[in-house]
């Protein structure tokens, strides 16, 4: 059974015993009555707003298992991912922990500290002398070109003094040659005839022999001090020669030991801890993306079996659409946002309920739209100002009900009416709205008319052509209300009519030619004098009873 099967069998049944109760002279309390239809009312409303949003939670859900769909595929590749980085973080572990088992520690961090001294001590002093490398160079070729240079330059040391001595002994040597020679210290030099006369002639040849030889000693021992000369110069280009080979031996020790600057791409142990830690959390991120696909697996087989029964309900609903009139929206469908609204752009027929709600700000996108299956649900917008979009639809299939919007100014969206609704029209709660023009074109209602709460509603003279009404006429709070001229057309309300609570209404005769099937109530309307009852129901056709109170005597 529909709702609207619900609501009219509901309505039906109170109003049999509201009927019987009113012949019967038992006293009942209308009023009573009245607000108990009401609340079966209110409660029917809110079922059938229950049975909209379970079919909105069917689309949620399909929605859902798209999206969930897509997780899934993004986390399968996700998983894939990780499990190709894992592979390479073990991969490279495993090279890593090699490497790292292989290493002396202990010699690794003597040499980088050794190395670092050496760099500082590099940096910081004057152009290196052997000395200055001996702590850092290797321990025998340092010690042993040590000892050589040590023992050539001592070597220097001596040779250069005995150089040295010689060179004086050679000069003091000389000069007294010369001073002899030149007759300087022992005068003129006598020869051997000048001897002969004083002179032995044995003593003479000996001492002719004693010159010679010494003067051969002499200078052999020149011919020998340059030799000696000779080989110090010979040893001092060797040494030179000793001192440049060191050197080149030096820097090449220097050059086979790291600098800091060659140590900043090797991995320490910091940073074999870091991929270590790296690994761990890639393996934790790895169950956790585990049991997403889990959980994920089994949304997916829940919203398979809710995407099942959708689809089974969407195709039913399309074999049961006999219009061919253009696209078409199956089931309800819902606009809280604009994008919501975007959506049904083009679109001609909805085959289940449109609800126009929250915050959406215009529906231009629904200037397409010729037909909706079920109702017409504007409720509780807060930036709507028109629906002004909607005035190409010519067929509603349900209720029209218009409640709690602040901003909602016009109903001209519901000129393209222009027959009978086959349900109810219920107008409340809309803080501007000022007229029910666009309700013009409305032939008759089937179910009740409810206009309430509206601050600044002036007329309703957009019922002028309402002629039947099937179910009752409810006006309720609406203070701006002067008359009711409106209603001049309507000829029968098939139920009943109560009109409450309206402080500015003075006039009610467009009620004048009516027919009420039940009665008619005309309650605390501040404005309205109670003396104008009378005259008006005695025009009209009241199936029970007629009453007005709570106005002014007049």
């Amino acid at each position: 059974m529909t709702v609207h099967s619900l609501l009219g069998a509901s309505l039906f049944a109170l109003t049999v015993t509201a009927c019987n109760d009113a012949e019967e002279g038992a006293g009942h309390d209308h009023a009573d009555l009245l607000r108990t239809i009401e609340d079966q009312q209110d409660s029917l409303d809110e079922q059938a707003t229950q049975l909209a949003t379970l079919q909105d939670t069917v689309a949620e859900l399909s929605a859902a298992l798209s999206a969930a769909e897509d997780g899934l595929d993004a986390t399968n590749a996700m998983v894939a991912d990780n499990g190709t980085a894992l592979s390479e973080h073990d991969a490279r572990i495993a090279d890593l922990e090699g490497t790292v088992t292989a290493i002396d520690t202990a010699a690794l961090t003597d040499g980088i500290a050794a190395n670092a001294e050496a760099i500082a001590a590099i940096e910081a002093s004057a152009p290196l002398t052997a000395e200055d490398l001996i702590p850092y160079a290797r321990t025998v070729d340092v010690t042993a070109n040590t000892v050589a240079i040590a023992a050539n330059a001592s070597m220097i040391s001596t040779n250069a003094t005995t150089i040295g001595s010689n060179t004086l002994a050679s000069s003091a040597n000389a000069d007294a040659i010369a001073a002899i020679v030149a007759g300087d210290t022992l005068g003129e030099l006598a020869t051997v005839s000048d001897l002969a006369d004083y002179a032995l002639a044995s003593s003479v040849t000996d001492l002719e022999a004693d010159i010679t030889s010494t003067t051969d000693a002499i200078e052999a021992e020149l011919i020998r001090i340059d030799g000696e000369l000779g080989m110090l110069e010979s040893t001092v280009d060797g040494l030179d020669a000793t001192v440049d080979i060191n050197s080149t031996t030096i820097d090449s020790i220097a050059a086979d030991y790291a600098r800091a600057s060659d140590l900043s791409g090797l991995l320490t142990e910091a940073d074999v801890a870091d991929l270590r830690t790296t690994v761990a959390i890639n393996t934790d991120a790895i169950s956790t993306n585990s049991d997403a696909v889990a959980a994920n697996a089994a949304l997916i087989s829940i919203n398979a079996t809710d995407i099942a029964e959708t689809t089974e309900d969407v195709l039913a609903i399309a074999e049961e659409s006999e219009s061919s009139i253009g696209p078409i929206v199956y089931g309800d469908y819902e606009i809280s946002n604009s994008i919501d609204a975007s959506l049904l752009a083009g679109v001609e027929e909805i085959t289940g309920a449109l609800t126009i709600t929250g915050s959406v700000v215009d529906i231009n996108d629904l200037a397409d739209l010729k037909t909706i299956g079920s109702h017409l649900l504007v409720h509780g917008t807060t930036e709507l100002s028109t629906i002004l979009p909607l005035s190409g639809v010519e067929s509603v299939g349900g209720d029209i009900r218009i409640t709690g919007n602040n901003s909602l100014e016009d109903i001209h969206g519901l000129s393209g009416l222009t027959s009978g609704l086959p349900g109810a029209i219920v107008i409340t709660g809309n803080g501007a709205l000022r007229n029910l023009d666009g309700l013009a074109g409305v032939t008759s209602i089937e179910e009740e008319l409810s206009i309430g709460r509206n601050a600044v509603l002036e007329d309703v003279d957009g019922l002028i052509n309402v002629e039947t009404i099937g179910g009752s006429l409810y006006f309720d709070t609406n203070p701006s209300l002067t008359n009711i001229d409106g209603l001049a057309g309507v000829s029968s309300v098939a139920l009943w009519v109560q009109i409450n609570g309206n402080d500015s209404l003075i006039d009610i005769s467009g009620l004048s030619e009516a027919s009420v099937g039940q009665y008619i109530r005309f309650i605390a309307n501040s404005s309205l004098c109670n003396s104008t009852g009378p005259a008006l129901f005695s025009t009209m056709d009241i199936g029970t009873y007629y009453e007005i109170e709570g106005g002014p005597s007049c």
